[in-house]
């Protein structure tokens, strides 16, 4: 998205990534260390994908609980490659808008189904 408004930046496109991945990275040892102090664990989204786990654990009892967890690594990864190669479709054809919007209806519908 971003070579496509600044063509010949690749570099800097690189750094923009390093610096998510980065921001990423402090974000969660800060957030850690500030969940784990005040003990608020009901305003951050960490504590929904234990109980999901939990949840899909229950559902499917008598098989292991290693069988449906690794089914919700799988179909999470499955939704990313889809996710990933449907935004790249949407900016080709259509630019960078309609892909983020794409994503962000589904960011939204998976909110209001949570």
């Amino acid at each position: 998205m971003i070579i496509e408004h600044y063509p010949g930046e690749e570099v800097n496109a690189g750094r923009i990534g390093l610096t998510i991945v980065f921001a990423g990275m402090a974000g969660s040892l800060i957030c850690g260390l500030w969940l784990d102090k005040t003990k608020t664990y009901n305003f951050f989204m960490t504590g929904y994908l234990p109980l999901g786990f939990e949840f899909a654990v229950e559902l499917t009892f008598p098989e292991s609980e290693g069988i449906s967890s690794g089914l919700l690594n799988c179909s999470a990864q499955i939704f990313g490659i889809v996710f990933t190669i449907g935004q790249g479709k949407l900016i080709d054809k259509w630019g960078t808008l309609a892909g983020n919007v794409f994503l962000c209806s589904f960011l939204l519908i998976g909110t209001i189904m949570t």
